[in-house]
Protein backbone atom coordinates (compact mmCIF):
# COMPACT_ATOMS: atom_id res chain seq x y z
CA UNK A 1 0.00 0.00 0.00
CA UNK A 2 2.79 2.43 0.87
CA UNK A 3 4.58 1.86 -2.43
CA UNK A 4 1.39 2.34 -4.42
CA UNK A 5 0.63 5.55 -2.52
CA UNK A 6 4.14 6.87 -3.29
CA UNK A 7 3.60 6.17 -7.00
CA UNK A 8 0.25 7.95 -6.98
CA UNK A 9 1.80 11.00 -5.35
CA UNK A 10 4.79 11.04 -7.71
CA UNK A 11 2.66 10.76 -10.83
CA UNK A 12 -0.62 12.37 -9.78
CA UNK A 13 -1.90 15.89 -9.38
CA UNK A 14 -0.11 17.52 -6.41
CA UNK A 15 -3.40 19.13 -5.33
CA UNK A 16 -5.34 15.88 -5.01
CA UNK A 17 -6.95 14.77 -1.79
CA UNK A 18 -6.83 11.04 -1.11
CA UNK A 19 -9.44 9.10 0.83
CA UNK A 20 -8.59 5.66 2.17
CA UNK A 21 -11.84 3.71 2.39
CA UNK A 22 -11.91 0.40 4.21
CA UNK A 23 -14.71 -1.64 2.71
CA UNK A 24 -16.46 -4.72 4.10
CA UNK A 25 -16.33 -3.52 7.71
CA UNK A 26 -19.30 -5.79 8.35
CA UNK A 27 -17.01 -8.84 8.17
CA UNK A 28 -15.54 -8.58 11.68
CA UNK A 29 -14.65 -12.28 11.86
CA UNK A 30 -12.43 -11.95 8.76
CA UNK A 31 -10.98 -8.54 9.63
CA UNK A 32 -7.22 -8.27 9.15
CA UNK A 33 -6.95 -4.47 9.33
CA UNK A 34 -8.26 -2.87 12.51
CA UNK A 35 -9.98 0.49 12.47
CA UNK A 36 -7.09 1.87 14.51
CA UNK A 37 -4.53 0.57 12.00
CA UNK A 38 -6.42 2.15 9.11
CA UNK A 39 -6.75 5.45 10.97
CA UNK A 40 -3.07 5.43 11.91
CA UNK A 41 -1.96 4.67 8.33
CA UNK A 42 -4.21 7.43 7.02
CA UNK A 43 -2.96 9.96 9.56
CA UNK A 44 0.70 9.10 8.92
CA UNK A 45 0.16 9.54 5.19
CA UNK A 46 -2.12 12.59 5.19
CA UNK A 47 -5.22 10.69 4.02
CA UNK A 48 -8.87 10.88 4.96
CA UNK A 49 -10.01 7.53 6.40
CA UNK A 50 -13.47 6.02 6.52
CA UNK A 51 -14.84 2.51 6.80
CA UNK A 52 -17.83 1.33 4.81
CA UNK A 53 -19.96 -1.69 4.15
CA UNK A 54 -21.68 -2.00 0.81
CA UNK A 55 -23.68 -4.90 2.23
CA UNK A 56 -25.18 -2.93 5.15
CA UNK A 57 -24.80 0.53 3.52
CA UNK A 58 -22.77 1.72 6.54
CA UNK A 59 -21.10 5.08 5.67
CA UNK A 60 -21.82 4.69 1.95
CA UNK A 61 -23.76 7.97 1.79
CA UNK A 62 -21.15 9.73 3.94
CA UNK A 63 -18.34 8.75 1.57
CA UNK A 64 -20.42 9.97 -1.35
CA UNK A 65 -21.18 13.22 0.47
CA UNK A 66 -17.51 13.88 1.33
CA UNK A 67 -16.37 13.14 -2.20
CA UNK A 68 -19.04 15.43 -3.66
CA UNK A 69 -17.93 18.28 -1.39
CA UNK A 70 -14.33 17.94 -2.60
CA UNK A 71 -15.38 17.88 -6.24
CA UNK A 72 -17.25 21.18 -5.79
CA UNK A 73 -14.18 23.07 -4.58
CA UNK A 74 -12.11 24.88 -7.21
CA UNK A 75 -8.84 23.17 -8.22
CA UNK A 76 -9.67 20.06 -6.22
CA UNK A 77 -9.16 16.47 -7.20
CA UNK A 78 -10.20 13.51 -5.09
CA UNK A 79 -8.81 10.02 -5.33
CA UNK A 80 -10.62 7.29 -3.42
CA UNK A 81 -8.64 4.19 -2.50
CA UNK A 82 -10.89 1.29 -1.53
CA UNK A 83 -9.31 -1.51 0.44
CA UNK A 84 -10.83 -4.75 1.60
CA UNK A 85 -10.20 -4.73 5.35
CA UNK A 86 -10.09 -8.50 5.39
CA UNK A 87 -6.69 -8.21 3.65
CA UNK A 88 -3.56 -6.77 5.30
CA UNK A 89 -2.29 -3.31 4.42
Amino acid sequence: MTRWLEEVRQNGNPDMTIMLIGNKCDLDARRQVSTEEGERFAKENGLIFMETSAKTAFNVEEVSYKSTNFQNEPNSLLLGIFINISVNL
